[in-house]
């Protein structure tokens, strides 16, 4: 946490959004916290996993309590306000060994957030979904993952945009991929994606981009 809060502090996003907290019960509010933030967090009861989602306290936001997630294991969702204009955002973690179940319902969450597009809301996920059979530079899906294809064509027919171009993981010994997305059903909204040194003992790298609508900008660090 503390070199995240250092990281913070140099550049003072806006959002910030964290897959696998890890996070449980036994850790407080208070030692999450990040000054200048309101914190959104999502534990998984089981072992690992976990999201976690910060708003500036300049923003005013709440959380979608009522957002119908079929049970998806590991997300956050938060709608916030900037002048006219509302942005709905999650973040989102799927397991390298996610149920069949759990799968399931990440397509019907995809779906029911899909059925929020507005023309005066913006929606944006980002996370790690651990589906790097997928390549979005050529809207193609590499082997035989049937549900690999199914997102991409969810992702598709819901005409989202994924900005991720490049490799997000690296570990030694194996392929580098990319797992972690940035969806948003407006193709112009993301503006200069930076791909960064990973925070402490992660193997990710953070993502940071500039985010613009309305005539106006907001910064958001996603750390996947």
């Amino acid at each position: 946490m503390d070199e995240l809060r250092a990281k913070v502090a140099d550049s003072q996003y806006d959002i910030i959004g964290i897959t696998e907290s890890w996070c449980s019960s036994d850790i407080t509010d208070a030692e999450l916290s990040l000054s200048g933030y309101q914190m959104f967090r999502s534990d998984r009861m089981t072992r690992g996993g976990g999201v976690l989602l910060y708003v500036s306290e300049a923003i005013e936001v709440i959380c979608m309590e009522d957002l119908p997630t079929f049970g998806f294991n590991d997300c956050i969702w938060c709608k916030l306000w900037f002048r006219d204009m509302k942005l709905v955002v999650g973040v989102c973690y799927r397991s390298p060994v996610s149920s069949s179940s759990n799968d399931e319902a990440l397509l019907s969450l995809f779906r029911s957030v899909g059925d929020l597009a507005q023309s005066d809301t913006c929606i944006v996920i980002m996370g790690d979904f651990n589906l790097p059979e997928v390549d979005f530079n050529s809207s193609s899906v590499q082997g035989s993952c049937s549900f690999a294809g199914r997102v991409c064509d969810c992702v598709l027919d819901n005409f989202w945009k994924q900005h991720v171009t490049h490799c997000t993981r690296f570990r030694d010994g194996q392929t580098p991929s990319c797992l972690d997305w940035i969806l948003t059903d407006n193709p112009d909204i993301v503006d200069e994606l930076t791909y960064e040194e990973p925070i402490g003992k992660s193997d990710h790298v953070c993502l940071s981009w500039d985010m613009s609508f309305d005539k106006q900008q907001i910064f958001c660090r996603s750390k996947v």
